[in-house]
C-alpha cells in the first residue's frame, strides 16, 4: 500500500482539474439531496410527518458542514458524509420516543406540540454536539485502535441490527405504523403507488447494484426513478399540489423552519425526557466510531492507500459539532458517496467543497427543488439500505462464520427488534467481552511444563552434578505462563500445581510470556503461596515486570516470605533452584560412581604442566575476538560468558553460560581456530589451569593416555550439552 493521500491544505486547483471535480460535484450534489431527504423523513416520521421538512433541511446542513470539514481534515481528499444510515436509523427510534413520550398532537397544533418539537430539535442538536466531541476526543487519544478488538459477530450484530431499524423505519414512513406483528393491518390504507414505488425502488437497488459493480448504478437508479414517478404522477393526472396532499412529495424547504442553537424556545424543552435519553447517545456514538473505522477501512482497501484512523475520527467528530451549531443532526463519512465522487472524476478536496456548496445554493435559492423528490422513492432508498445490511449479515456473512458466531449477530439483531438499540448495544458489548473470556479461558495458559531434568540454567556442571540434577531433577517443578491471566485460565494453572506440590521442594513460576493479569488472577496466586508454604515447597518466580509485581503486592501476595524468592528472568532462577537440588543432594546421598569432573581425572604431576592463572572478580580473561588458543580448566570460582552490547544509551550484558569448578571453558574456540565470540569474566575469586595448543601438542606426545581422557571428557561433555538442548527443545514442542 503506498502512504496516505495527504488533504490538499485548500490551494486552488489547476485549470485541468477544475472540469472533473465539478462534475463530480454535481452528481454528489444530488446524490446528497436524496439521502438527506431520505434520512430526514426517517428520522422525523409518525407524529413529526408534518415537520419532515425541517428534518430534510437539518440533514442537508449536516451534508454542507461534514463535507466542508472532511475536505480539510480526512485522510482521502475525495472524502464525502453527511446523514448515513447508521447514526439515523438510531436517532430516528430515539425521536419517536421522545415523540411518544410527549403525547401525540404534532397535527392539530394542541396537546404536547409546543413541547414536542422544541425537545425535539434539541436532541438533534445536543446529540450531534455530544457525539462530535466523543468521537473527536477518542480520535485525539488515539482510542480508536480498539474498537479494531471489538469482534468481528458484534460488529456484524450491530451493522445488521441498524439494518432493522431502517427496515422499521421504512415501514413507519410508509404505512405511519410502527412495526410490529400486525403490520399488514396499514397496508390497505397506503396507495399502491406510494407502497409500489418503495418496493420497486428498493428492489431494483438490490438486485442491481449486486449485479452490476459500476459505482453509477445507485444514482442512475436514484434519478431514473423520480423522474418515472413524476412521468406517473402525469400519466394518472396528479400535479404537485394534489401529490403532496396525499403524502407522495416532500413539501418544499422553508428557511423559516431553519433552526439554531440561538432560535430555539428552551423554555418549552422537556429536559426530563432529554436526560432520560442520554444512552441513546451513547449507542449512537458507539455505531458512529465503529462504522467509520469500518468505511475507513474499506476505503483503504478500495484505493489501496492507508489513512489515519485517528484523523479521521477527529474529522467526524468536529464535523459533528459545526453540524451541531449550524443546526444539522448526527452524520459521519459515507463508503458509497466518497467512492462516488472519487469514480466520478475528483481529484482534490475542492470536489467536496463545490459539493457542499451546490448544496447550500439549493437550499439558499431553489428550495422548491426539495418539494419534487418523491416521498416514496426516498423510502425504497431506505428500505434498500435495510434490507442490504440484514442480507449481508444474516444471510452472506454466514458462510465466512462460524455457527456460534451467526447466532451471536442473530441474537444481537433480536435484542435491537425487541428492546431498541440501546439495549442491543449494551448486550453487544456484554457479548463481545464473554466472548473475549471464553476465547481467551480456550488458550492454555501454560506455555510449557519443564524440571530441572527437562530444562537447565546455562551453568557448565561437572559430570556429578549433571548426573544428580538427573536423579533429582523432579524436585523442581517450573511452569512457563502466557497470555493474560485472569479467573478463567489461571484457575487452571492453580489446579495443576496442585497435583505437583505433595512431592515437589521448588515450584517455579516464569512470567516472562504473561502480557497482563487481573485481581482474581493475584488471589489465586496467593492462594499458590499459601499452598507453597503449607507444604514447605519453596515459591520462585521470574520475569515479573515491576507492574506486575506491584498488582501481586498489593493484592496480598507476600514477597518478603523466606520461602519466596524472585528473579529477573528464568536462568537465574533455574540455577537457583539447581543450587539448591545440589547442595541437599550432596549431602543426604552417597557419592556417585562417577569422576566428579576433569580434575580427578588428571594426574597431579600432569596438572603441573598446565599455566596455573589466578583471576580476580571482574576481570577478563579472555575478551571478545582474541584468539582461541587458549582452553582453561577451573580450579575453583565462577567463570561467566557474557555479550555486551549498548542498547538506548545503556550497556546491556547478557550471560550466554556460567561456568564452575571442574568444567572446561574456552574449548570451542580452542578445537575450532575461531576467534572468541564472547567475553570470558570472573565473576568470583577463580584460579584456572591454561593449556595452550602447542602445550597439547607435545602432552599428547608424551603423554598419549592423557590426551585420549582429555578430549573423551570434551566429547562427553558436549553430548551433555547436545542431549539438554534436545530435552528442551522437546518440553517447547
Amino acid at each position: 500500500m503506498t502512504s496516505p493521500e495527504s488533504t490538499d491544505s485548500g490551494a486552488t486547483p489547476a485549470p485541468s482539474h477544475w472540469l472533473p471535480d465539478l462534475t463530480a460535484a454535481a452528481l454528489c450534489a444530488v446524490v446528497t439531496l436524496a439521502y438527506a431527504g431520505s434520512f430526514g423523513q426517517l428520522v422525523f416520521g409518525g407524529e413529526l410527518a408534518p415537520f419532515a421538512g425541517r428534518a430534510v433541511l437539518a440533514a442537508l446542513i449536516t451534508g454542507i458542514c461534514m463535507n466542508l470539514v472532511l475536505s480539510w481534515r480526512s485522510s482521502f481528499k475525495f472524502s464525502l458524509g453527511g446523514a448515513d444510515s447508521n447514526p439515523s436509523a438510531i436517532l430516528a427510534a430515539s425521536v419517536a420516543s421522545i415523540a411518544a413520550t410527549l403525547g401525540a398532537g404534532a397535527t392539530s397544533g394542541t396537546g404536547e406540540t409546543a413541547t414536542m418539537l422544541p425537545t425535539v430539535t434539541v436532541y438533534l442538536f445536543g446529540s450531534a454536539a455530544l457525539c462530535g466531541l466523543c468521537v473527536a476526543f477518542v480520535g485525539a487519544r488515539g482510542w480508536g485502535r480498539y474498537v479494531r478488538y471489538i469482534p468481528y459477530p458484534v460488529v456484524g450484530g450491530f451493522l445488521s441490527g441498524t439494518g432493522y431499524l431502517l427496515l422499521a423505519g421504512a415501514f413507519k414512513m410508509t404505512t405511519g405504523r410502527r412495526l410490529n406483528w400486525e403490520f399488514w393491518q396499514g397496508w390497505s390504507e397506503v396507495p399502491v403507488i406510494a407502497w409500489g414505488t418503495t418496493v420497486v425502488v428498493a428492489a431494483g437497488l438490490m438486485i442491481l447494484s449486486r449485479k452490476f459493480t459500476h459505482y453509477l448504478v445507485v444514482p442512475s437508479i436514484i434519478v431514473a426513478t423520480i423522474a418515472a414517478f413524476h412521468l406517473m404522477l402525469f400519466g394518472l393526472g396528479w400535479d404537485f399540489a394534489s401529490a403532496r396532499a396525499e403524502g407522495l412529495l416532500l413539501a418544499p424547504l422553508t428557511l423559516g423552519e431553519w433552526s439554531t442553537w440561538i432560535s430555539l424556545d428552551y423554555a418549552a424543552v422537556d429536559w426530563t425526557v432529554l436526560v432520560s435519553h442520554l444512552d441513546d447517545v451513547g449507542a449512537m456514538t458507539m455505531l458512529v466510531i465503529v462504522a467509520t473505522l469500518l468505511n475507513t477501512t474499506s476505503l483503504e482497501h478500495a484505493t489501496a492507500t492507508d489513512a489515519k484512523t485517528t484523523r479521521e475520527l477527529e474529522a467526524i467528530g468536529w464535523g459533528n459539532i459545526v453540524a451541531s451549531i449550524m443546526g444539522g443532526f448526527v452524520g459521519m463519512i459515507s463508503f458509497n458517496r466518497s467512492w462516488l465522487n472519487r469514480k466520478a472524476g475528483a481529484t482534490t478536496g475542492w470536489a467536496a467543497r463545490l459539493c457542499a456548496l451546490m448544496v447550500a445554493a439549493i437550499v439558499l435559492f431553489a428550495p422548491q427543488l426539495v418539494g419534487l423528490l418523491p416521498r416514496p422513492v426516498l423510502t425504497g432508498l431506505i428500505l434498500y439500505l435495510g434490507i442490504n445490511l440484514l442480507y449481508t449479515w444474516l444471510v452472506e456473512a454466514r458462510s465466512r462464520m462460524l455457527p456460534s458466531d451467526h447466532l451471536i449477530v442473530m441474537a444481537i439483531v433480536a435484542i435491537i427488534a425487541a428492546f431498541g438499540a440501546v439495549a442491543g448495544v449494551a448486550c453487544g458489548v456484554i457479548i463481545a467481552c464473554v466472548s473475549l473470556a471464553f476465547t481467551l479461558s480456550r488458550n492454555p495458559s501454560i506455555r510449557y511444563r519443564f524440571t530441572a531434568r527437562s530444562r537447565h540454567a546455562n551453568v557448565e556442571r561437572p559430570p556429578h552434578e549433571q548426573a544428580l540434577l538427573q536423579q533429582h531433577g523432579e524436585e523442581l517443578q517450573g511452569f512457563s505462563l502466557q497470555g493474560i491471566l485472569f479467573f478463567g485460565t489461571v484457575n487452571n494453572v492453580l489446579t495443576d500445581m496442585r497435583e505437583h506440590l505433595e512431592r515437589v521442594r521448588l515450584l517455579l513460576l516464569d512470567f516472562r510470556l504473561v502480557h497482563g493479569m487481573d485481581g482474581s488472577a493475584a488471589v489465586v496466586l496467593q492462594r499458590v503461596q499459601s499452598l507453597c508454604r503449607d507444604a514447605g515447597t519453596r515459591l520462585v518466580f521470574t520475569g515479573l515486570n515491576a507492574e506486575m509485581q506491584a498488582a501481586l503486592a498489593g493484592s496480598g501476595l507476600d514477597f518478603s516470605d523466606r520461602n519466596v524468592r524472585c528473579f529477573d528472568d528464568v536462568d537465574l532462577g533455574l540455577e537457583w533452584c539447581e543450587e539448591r537440588i545440589i547442595a541437599r543432594t550432596n549431602e543426604s546421598t552417597a557419592p556417585l560412581p562417577i569422576a566428579h569432573n576433569i580434575i580427578e581425572t588428571i594426574d597431579a604431576d600432569l596438572l603441573r604442566e598446565f599455566e596455573s592463572r589466578e583471576v580476580a572478580v571482574g576481570e577478563v580473561l579472555m575478551k571478545r575476538g582474541d584468539p582461541g588458543d587458549e582452553m582453561f580448566i577451573i580450579k575453583h570460582g565462577r567463570l561467566q560468558v557474557q555479550i555486551s552490547s549498548r542498547i538506548g544509551g545503556q550497556d546491556i550484558i547478557k550471560r550466554l553460560r556460567t561456568y564452575g569448578p571442574g568444567t572446561l571453558v574456552g574449548e570451542m574456540g580452542f578445537y575450532s581456530g575461531a576467534p572468541r565470540s564472547a567475553d570470558i569474566v570472573s565473576v568470583e575469586p577463580t584460579a584456572v589451569y591454561a593449556i595452550t595448543q602447542r602445550r597439547l601438542t607435545a602432552l599428547e606426545a608424551a603423554h598419549p593416555g592423557f590426551s585420549d581422557r582429555l578430549h573423551r571428557y570434551v566429547i562427553n561433555t558436549l553430548a551433555l550439552r547436545l542431549r539438554s538442548a534436545n530435552d528442551e527443545i522437546l518440553q517447547l514442542l
